[in-house]
This record gives C-alpha cells, structure tokens and sequence, in this order.
C-alpha cells in the first residue's frame, strides 16, 4: 500500500460522504442502472445467488441489485462504507466489507456474480486488481466491469482513430 493509494481511498470517502445519493431522483438513477446492467445475464444467475460489488461507494447500484439477489457483498475501502450502511440498512441480504480488493475477505470461488463499475481504474495495480475480483467468482460466473481510459498521452492520430472506431462501435 503507498500513499497515493491511501490518498486516493481518503478522496473517495470523502466524495461518498458529500455526495451520498439520499434524495437522488430515483428514475435517473434507474436510467443509469440500465446504461451498465442492460448486458448484465441476470436470467442465468442461480436462485439466491451471492455477489459482490467492488467498491460499491455509497451503494447506489447495491440498492437496485439486492433485489434481485439472494446475498450481496458490498466491498468498499474507505469511509463511505458507512454511507452504504445507511444508504442500505433496510436491505437484509447484504454484508459490508471495508477491504481493498486484496484484503477482502469473502471465499474464492465463492461467488456467482460481480461488478465493479468505475473503480479499477483508480487502483494502481489495476491488473492485480481485476485478478482480486476474477478469483472471488465460481466457474464461468459473470463479472460486470466499467474501467475508462484516457487518452491525454496519446498522440492526436491515435485518438482520430478511436474516435472513429467508437462512431462504428456505436
């Protein structure tokens, strides 16, 4: 652990603290849920299935996938656990976690599902990272990830071609 990891998980507490989703509008998050689950296979999960979320934050998507599922394993490092915990304490199939993805202590292969939307990116050993995540997941389990780059250090030829590439893809 350095202390740009410590900073970084310091940041993001204090980010989930501010902004903890109590009195978000409901129908825009569910929007947003879909943009990210619309390719999730929730059909081919098995009746009380148990899941992770990496870095669940403030548990926002936690809230529209406990539902949906017999156990959810809410894994997050920093502060704003405690702002999951609140945001989620009418949900009786949830455990929280306050881990890093190689400290966790949930059972390898243990699990039937797992997302990890907009985290792995911030992680130094974003490698290491995934790697965490992938031997928490039984066989063939589904793993939902939301990992963004940027391209501020890539020549303008390069990002010409994305930027074609993402007009085809779309």
């Amino acid at each position: 652990m350095t202390r740009d990891e410590d900073k970084i998980i310091n940041d993001f507490g204090n980010e989930w603290e501010e902004y903890d989703y109590q009195g978000f509008n409901n129908e825009k998050l569910l929007e947003n849920f879909e943009q990210y689950f619309s390719i999730f296979p929730w059909k081919s999960l098995p009746k009380n299935s148990e899941g992770f979320d990496m870095g669940c934050g403030s548990g926002r998507w936690a809230k529209i996938v406990a539902p949906r599922v017999g156990t959810l394993n809410c894994v997050e490092p920093s502060a704003a656990i405690e702002v999951a915990k609140k945001n989620l304490r009418d949900f009786k199939n949830i455990r929280f976690y306050n881990a890093r993805t190689n400290t966790c202590e949930i059972d390898p292969l243990s699990q039937d599902f797992g997302y990890c939307l907009g985290v792995l990116h911030h992680i130094i050993d974003t490698e290491g990272a995934l790697a965490d995540c992938a031997k928490l997941l039984k066989s063939k389990a589904p793993l939902l990830l939301y990992i963004y780059y940027d391209l501020e250090n890539r020549p303008m030829w390069f990002k010409a071609i994305w930027k074609c590439a993402d007009l085809l893809r779309r």
